[in-house]
């Protein structure tokens, strides 16, 4: 069975340190508390705990510094990191333990979940939880260790030493938010001044950039978050997120070309290029911005030429916009997608492409796309064909239409209102 060191540091943590201990020690072999100035009781709850091992070491603004040193202490096989504002729920101590006897893994990454305050810092604008994926567990190699003053963190210098990382569905509980809104304020504050170092000692780095740009984007400072957005991604050409976030500034900051090209480049470098462009596409259209979104459905077919509802948007917006031509190629593109796949073409297709007919006075073909759009049993379909017969002077091939959809058990209050018309 293998063993686990739980390292921590802490400040003043007398309130909540005896629980959190307490808590976790049936969890980790040992304790590894490094103290960074406390001024209450925290050393004197500590010390009452008999896996821990307390030492002090002087603050020095960095983060990482304070939590090598608890590495360099621990003797377990395995380190567990956790901060006493945060929790492990005791169902997930058995998860943990069974995932340090893999032989293959060297590092797992948890959930870290963080409930919002009602009485907020007006910066956090969601009352959503804050979800993050860290690596918080880990083998205990001496040449592993923490990086950046804040907001450290232990994967770059695993992926370095090309270590196996997984993940484990465990979720650490962190109260960090759950603070008097002047203390957070002056954390967060804090925090930036420690990034503010980072930037003149690690200038070539995209991370303190980036942390620097959200500090100003999620206080809807977008202008000043631009540069730094715009440095971290000049310095990150493989990672998405800075890319991802620069596209959001550009539009908050209504640069809507240069959003798109932001936004294109990030997706280029994630899993899933075609998926991703089709939910950018989707985001334009909710924000009406059509044009945008046409690239971005545009830019899917490109990597997934296959894909049925990219094909039926696109072509949508084609129609929207008088571009028949193209739109038809799409449509007729879905439905012989539909058919290598063998299923059902969506009703959407044959709705549009029935549109498409109309508008060019091809009736015929139009109640040919119709008909077929029946296959789905849905309402809309009847409607669409009876509206087409009534508008053509086509009365009872329109109440023969209702009447099939009645016997079948379709009920609509359209179809209702058309027969009343009808009759």
């Amino acid at each position: 069975m293998a063993t686990i060191s739980l390292c921590i540091i802490a400040k003043n943590e007398g309130k909540r340190l005896d629980h959190f201990l307490t808590h976790h020690e049936p969890l980790v072999d040992e304790i590894i508390l490094a103290d960074t100035g406390s001024t209450d009781n925290t050393k004197k709850i500590a010390g009452k705990h008999s896996k821990v091992t307390l030492f002090d070491i002087p603050w020095e603004d960095d983060f990482s510094k304070a939590r090598n040193e608890t590495l360099k202490r621990a003797t377990k096989d395995w380190i567990l990191i956790l901060d006493p504002d945060e929790e492990i729920a005791v169902v997930d101590f058995k998860k943990i333990r069974r995932a340090t006897n893999v032989e293959k893994a060297d590092a797992y990454m948890l959930q870290q979940v963080t409930p919002v305050l009602e009485q907020r810092p007006s910066y956090l604008v969601s009352s959503t939880p804050v979800q993050n994926i860290l690596v918080r567990l880990f083998r205990n190699h001496q040449d592993i260790s923490f990086r950046y003053r804040v907001h450290e963190i232990v994967e770059s210098v695993l992926v370095e030493k090309k270590k196996n990382i997984f993940s484990l569905p465990v979720i650490i509980h962190h109260q960090g938010l759950q603070q008097e809104k002047k203390l957070l304020e002056a954390k967060h504050e804090y925090y930036k001044k420690l990034i503010a170092l980072e930037l003149k000692e690690l200038p070539q780095d995209p991370k303190p950039w980036f942390e620097m740009g959200s500090y100003y984007y999620f206080r809807e400072k977008y202008k000043d978050a631009l540069p730094y957005f715009e440095k971290a991604a000049q310095l990150s050409v493989r990672t998405a997120k800075p890319w991802d976030f620069l596209g959001h500034t550009y539009y908050k900051l209504h640069q809507d070309e240069k959003a798109f090209d932001a936004y294109r480049h990030g997706i280029l470098v994630s899993q899933d290029v075609a998926g991703d462009f089709r939910n950018l596409a989707y985001f334009f259209l909710r924000e009406k911005k059509e044009q945008l979104a046409q690239q971005a459905f545009g830019e899917s077919l490109k990597h997934d030429p296959t894909d049925i509802p990219t094909l039926n948007n696109a072509a949508f917006l084609f129609l929207r916009h008088h571009q028949q031509e193209k739109a038809e190629q799409l449509l007729k593109k879905a439905l012989q997608e539909a058919k290598n796949k063998n299923i059902k073409a969506p009703l959407q297709t044959f709705t549009n492409l029935a549109m498409l007919y109309l508008e060019q006075r091809r009736n015929e073909d139009a109640e040919a796309m119709f008909k077929q759009g029946l296959q789905h049993q849905h309402p809309s379909a009847y409607i669409n064909l009876a509206q087409f017969y009534e508008k053509t002077g086509r009365k009872q091939e329109a109440l023969t239409i209702l009447q099939e959809a009645e016997k079948k058990g379709i009920k609509d209050e359209t179809l209702q209102k058309i027969k009343e018309e009808l009759s």
